[in-house]
């Protein structure tokens, strides 16, 4: 399934590129539990967040990005270092996808169902690689 930028994370984008100054937040990465799919009017309250044992949000700040790209009109940029989420005790516990939020504003900047849910059983690795966010403009 392709990744979704949420209409919160659309105005939230917006207004960092183009308003604010000044410092912006930092991001987390969380795999989420309940079978949910990210869509357009999406928002944190929507996903459940995992909690299987070992289970860790993974941080990240704005400078754990490559420099963006433009290939055949899309843009895309890719997390310096994979995104891993290790399953080290507990039961088994099936996740459907991914949320970007804002560190400290909570708000979704882009999230992804994965095309199949993962088992996180004792043992399991979940690697996202790579990490891009991409965007493309659809007339």
């Amino acid at each position: 399934m392709n990744m979704v930028i949420p209409n919160e994370g659309k105005v939230k984008i917006l207004d960092e590129l183009f308003r604010l100054t000044g410092a912006r937040e930092s991001f987390v990465l969380d795999l989420f539990k309940n079978n949910e799919t990210v869509d357009d009017d999406s928002t944190g309250a929507d996903f459940t967040i995992a909690d299987f044992g070992g289970y860790a949000q993974v941080a990240i700040a704005r400078g754990d990005f490559d420099a963006a790209v433009e290939v055949s009109n899309e843009g895309s940029i890719t997390k310096t270092t994979v995104p891993t989420f290790s399953c080290t005790s507990g039961a088994a516990q099936t996740v459907y996808g991914w949320i970007l939020r804002g560190a400290s504003s909570g708000i979704i900047y882009a999230g992804q169902n994965f095309d199949s849910p993962r088992v996180m059983a004792p043992g399991a690795v979940e690697a996202l690689d790579p990490f891009t966010i991409k965007d493309k403009t659809y007339a």
